[in-house]
């Protein structure tokens, strides 16, 4: 008897990883808190989904996070925060947002990828 090799497929939502370099920083917005000074409270970004199934085909979703009320022990001055670091705040709070917005994104894939496929016409 021959084993079988039984290949485990990879479901299309889960190609859908989450990329730092796929997040866009719209905005950030900030107000004077006492004891701290300017402290970041909103930030505006997008997600640019890509799927390995359809090149070429990138779908946004806009986000507004509203930040945690500054901490003494981790403190960081306005001028010493990066694109990076708001990055890395957004998706160390907005994972559960990301895995929400998946089922509907990876829905919009197929369509968007067959639109790309069409010719534009319009009315002059």
């Amino acid at each position: 008897m021959v084993d079988e090799v039984v290949e485990e497929s990879v479901s299309e939502i889960d190609q859908l990883e989450i990329i730092p370099d796929n997040v866009f920083i719209q905005e950030y917005r900030a107000m004077e808190v006492e004891g701290f000074g300017e402290v970041i409270k909103y930030v505006m970004w997008t997600y640019n989904w890509t799927h390995p199934n359809y090149p070429g085909t990138t779908l946004s979703s806009g986000f507004t996070s509203r930040l945690d009320e500054p901490d003494a022990d981790n403190f960081l001055n306005l001028d010493d925060v990066t694109e990076d670091i708001l990055k890395r705040w957004v998706l160390e709070r907005e994972t559960n947002s990301l895995d929400y917005v998946k089922g509907h994104i990876m829905e919009q894939f197929p369509i968007e990828y067959e639109i790309q496929q069409t010719t534009v016409y319009t009315f002059v």
